[in-house]
């Protein structure tokens, strides 16, 4: 994260242990200070009491402050300047100390595959490097529920100092998954559209300004790309499976219910069994409407009849897949503009800036 220090926070000596906290940030680049005025610096109490390290440190800072990157995220830090952009140096320092979250409905699961996404598009190693340093996390969002950003909001953020909404101070991006069960296709293929996300999906971040992202397809098992598949073509408890998914279009692999299919469970014979076609909503039914009896059977039991502890082993395919085969899994879909620099990206391309542009 980009940081920008208001001269006013310099002659506050009541405040300069929280100053030099966030010097230490700083210095171990977890953080950049930009736009330095070390001229007007060194004519503050604050800097003649700084050692010569930490002056040739500044110094070094300074030279590197003008280059500023675009996209990252950037505060004020003042403690004259009362504005939604600008933290006091307590709310700036409390604010500076946390790691970044990336809240997951499961971090045990989701996590394979996020790495993933990072080993293969970040190629500046930036968030591995993050992680490495503890300054980017993992943590359970609580399902599909907001339980976890709940508690930090209502348990932290309560020193006397800090002045704003408590939603403003969370240093957290937010992945969901977007349970879409289908998408529409135009008669001649020529446009796709997706199923609507229910307004609850995201409204709890919109009106907390918590910056997030919605899968485009269903969950995580939805990317899994088509070579983990074909490497099971051979294993006689599988193949059955794999051959029937691998017959799917893009389109439809992306909605599957990979691990129930079009299954329920039936009281009565106390056994699962497959939904009737018909029992289906219309548009699954449509999307669908292609496929053989045959494979509607196999791919309506779902995949974990097939693979054994499928959530957590199922994710772990994710551990040694390449570029270009995720690549594959989301090349036919529509690209993301982003709303901070509007440039279209495909969509980890887009995971990995706006992560960067957070941390």
């Amino acid at each position: 994260m980009q940081i920008k220090v208001k001269e006013d926070c310099f002659y506050k000596s009541d405040k300069y242990i929280d100053l030099d906290a966030i010097f230490s940030l700083i210095k171990e680049r977890q953080h950049a200070w930009i736009d330095i005025d070390l001229e007007e610096l060194s004519k503050t109490l604050w800097y003649q009491e700084l050692g010569k390290r930490d002056k040739d440190d500044l110094k070094r800072f300074t030279i590197a402050s003008t280059r500023k990157i675009k996209n990252k995220l950037t505060i004020n830090i003042s403690e004259d300047n009362v504005s939604p952009n600008t933290f006091n140096i307590i709310e700036a320092k409390i604010y500076l100390k946390q790691p970044l979250s990336i809240l997951v409905e499961n971090s045990q699961y989701e996590t394979p595959f996020i790495n993933s996404i990072i080993r293969n598009f970040d190629f500046e190693s930036e968030i591995n490097y993050a992680k490495e340093e503890g300054w980017l996390v993992y943590e359970n969002l609580g399902g599909g529920n907001n339980n976890a950003i709940e508690g930090k909001i209502n348990e932290s953020f309560n020193h006397p100092f800090l002045t704003k909404d408590k939603s403003e101070y969370l240093r957290t991006f937010v992945i969901k998954d977007s349970d879409r069960e289908y998408c529409s296709i135009s008669e001649d293929g020529s446009t796709v559209s997706q199923q609507q996300l229910p307004p609850h999906k995201i409204s709890y971040f919109k009106e907390r300004n918590i910056p997030y992202h919605i899968w485009y397809k269903r969950e995580k098992e939805n990317y899994i790309p088509n070579s983990v598949y074909i490497n099971y073509e051979t294993d006689n408890v599988k193949k059955e499976y794999v051959k029937a998914y691998l017959r799917l279009n893009n389109h439809q692999m992306d909605f599957l219910d990979i691990e129930k299919g079009f299954s329920y469970f039936d009281k009565e014979s106390n056994i699962v069994k497959v939904k009737d076609r018909n029992e289906l909503k219309p548009e699954i039914k449509k999307l669908y409407c292609n496929i053989s009896e045959d494979d509607y059977k196999i791919l309506g039991l779902g995949f974990s009849v097939k693979y054994q502890n499928f959530k957590v082993n199922f994710s772990n395919e994710f551990a040694t897949v390449s570029r270009d085969d995720m690549l594959s899994r989301i090349n036919h879909q529509t690209r993301i503009n982003s709303i901070h620099d509007e440039v279209e990206r495909n969509e980890f391309d887009h995971i990995i800036h706006e992560i960067k542009r957070l941390l």
